[in-house]
C-alpha cells in the first residue's frame, strides 16, 4: 500500500509539467497568448497543486514554476514587454498597438532638393534618356557628324560634364570636352547659369540639337 501511494504523485507532476510547458509556449505567441496560454497556465497550476497535495517532493517544483514563471512570461510577452519585440518583431508590436482597422501610414521618401528654376526629372523619365558625358558627345560630332546626329539629335540626353564657361552674366553655358570644342548648353535660366563656377561637375537633362560648326549643342536643358 505504501508503494502504491508513493507512486501516485508522479503522473500528476509529469502532467503538470507538460501542461505548463505548453502554456509557456502559448504565452509567447501573440495569437495564442490569451485564448490558450492563460487557460493552460491555470490548468498547469491546478495540476501542480494536485501533485503537491499528493506528494510534496514531486509536486513542489511544478507548483513553484506555475506561480513564478507563468505570470512572468505573461507580462514580458505582452505588447511593449521586454521580450515581445524579439519574438514577434517590431512590425507586429506596432500593429498590436494601432487601432483596429486603421490604415497604415504611407511612407514616402524625402523629395530631392531641386535647383531653383530647373526642376529635376523623375526616375521614370530618366530611364528613357541616354546618359553621356560632354567629352563623349563632342568626340562623336568631331569624328562623324552624321552618325552623331543619328544617335543624339532630338534625343533626350543626361549630359554630365565640367563647366568650362558661363558667359557674361550667365548668358551662355559650355561644358569642357578636353581636346574637342566645348559643348554648348542652352535653356537654363540666367540666374542658374550665373550660380555655376568653372570646373564644377554638373549633370543636365537636355535635348540633342546637333552641332554648329564643330561644337555640339544641346537645348531645353535643366539641372539635375
Amino acid at each position: 500500500m505504501t508503494t502504491v501511494a508513493a507512486s501516485k504523485p508522479a503522473p500528476w507532476a509529469r502532467l503538470s509539467w507538460i501542461v505548463l510547458v505548453l502554456a509557456w509556449i502559448a504565452l509567447l505567441l501573440p495569437s495564442l497568448r490569451v485564448v490558450a496560454g492563460v487557460p493552460l497556465a491555470v490548468a498547469g497550476l491546478v495540476l501542480a497543486l494536485l501533485a503537491a497535495r499528493a506528494g510534496r517532493r514531486t509536486g513542489l517544483p511544478p507548483l513553484v514554476a506555475a506561480v513564478l514563471v507563468s505570470p512572468l512570461l505573461y507580462f514580458m510577452a505582452a505588447p511593449g514587454g521586454a521580450i515581445a519585440p524579439r519574438l514577434i518583431g517590431d512590425d507586429a508590436t506596432a500593429d498590436a498597438a494601432s487601432p483596429a482597422g486603421a490604415a497604415p501610414a504611407a511612407t514616402s521618401a524625402p523629395a530631392p532638393a531641386s535647383t531653383v528654376g530647373s526642376p529635376r526629372l523623375e526616375d521614370s523619365a530618366r530611364a528613357f534618356m541616354t546618359s553621356i558625358t560632354a567629352v563623349e558627345l563632342a568626340s562623336a560630332y568631331a569624328y562623324d557628324k552624321a552618325e552623331a546626329d543619328r544617335l543624339y539629335r532630338d534625343k533626350g540626353l543626361l549630359l554630365t560634364g565640367m563647366v568650362a564657361d558661363t558667359g557674361r552674366d550667365g548668358s551662355a553655358l559650355t561644358l569642357a570636352a578636353n581636346d574637342y570644342p566645348p559643348v554648348r548648353a542652352q535653356g537654363l535660366k540666367h540666374e542658374v547659369v550665373a550660380g555655376l563656377r568653372p570646373e564644377q561637375q554638373i549633370t543636365l537633362a537636355c535635348r540633342g540639337a546637333g552641332a554648329t560648326g564643330n561644337a555640339a549643342e544641346v537645348v531645353d536643358c535643366s539641372m539635375q
